[in-house]
């Protein structure tokens, strides 16, 4: 029996197949597969041949390896979804709350310089909307006191991307300044881009009441502020 185990263990080597693929076809440990067929001398061809096979097994390890990494950094990031879910559902968020995180999103975004207003820049859509969000939740605002401001590439539909920013940002087109074209030479343009946003309103005491709100936090958190 351990003969003919041998024989096959043989064939199927000068056929092609990996030490690891004989012990599976065998029954056999992968050891004993080599420690049987290891000193065969193969022929060219079937050297080619179990070339050949070695490099599909290898890619098909690649590949298994790639779905497993990527398997378990889904898992991984389901389970980061699901703790910041958990941390957004049990904050109740107040007023004050509220006027803090429009505070701090404006010391991210805004421009220190609030004599004349507030002015808050950004290229993302979703963070306009959150600090228009969270500061029209907070405060008392005149709607009339909003303009706008959109930086494009000339690679930009102009008219489609105004009504864009538009519809983000609640502010009517008649308060939109013309637009500023940046210049492309057309060679880099990015996807789905949608340009970059000034929103400004004029009301300098809002403004530096925002400021003083992030200077009095930074302060109560024990950071030290010199102006």
């Amino acid at each position: 029996m351990r003969s003919e185990l041998k024989e096959r263990a043989i064939a199927l080597r000068k056929s092609g197949y990996l030490y690891a693929e004989i012990g599976r076809e065998l029954a056999i440990a992968k050891s004993t597969a080599y420690l049987w067929t290891s000193n065969e001398t193969l022929s060219p061809t079937e050297s080619t041949r179990l070339i050949e096979r070695l490099k599909v097994s290898k890619r098909e390890r690649i590949k298994y390896l790639a779905v497993l990494k990527r398997q378990k950094r889904e898992e991984r990031d389901r389970l980061i979804q699901q703790n910041a879910s958990r941390i957004v559902k049990a904050t109740e968020l107040t007023m004050n709350h509220r006027r803090l995180l429009c505070s701090m999103l404006f010391w991210c975004e805004g421009a220190k310089a609030v004599s004349a207003g507030i002015t808050f820049v950004n290229s993302d859509p979703i963070m306009a909307k959150m600090f228009l969000e969270l500061l029209r939740s907070s405060f008392k605002l005149d709607e009339s006191k909003f303009r706008a401001l959109v930086h494009l590439h000339e690679y930009h539909d102009r008219d489609k991307q105004l009504d864009f920013w538009s519809r983000v940002t609640k502010i009517p087109l008649s308060q939109f300044h013309k637009p500023y074209l940046k210049p492309n030479t057309g060679k880099n343009t990015r996807e789905n881009y949608p340009g970059c946003i000034s929103i400004r309103y004029f009301d300098s005491a809002l403004g530096k009441l925002l400021k003083m709100i992030y200077i009095e936090f930074s302060q109560a958190t024990g950071v030290s502020v010199n102006w």
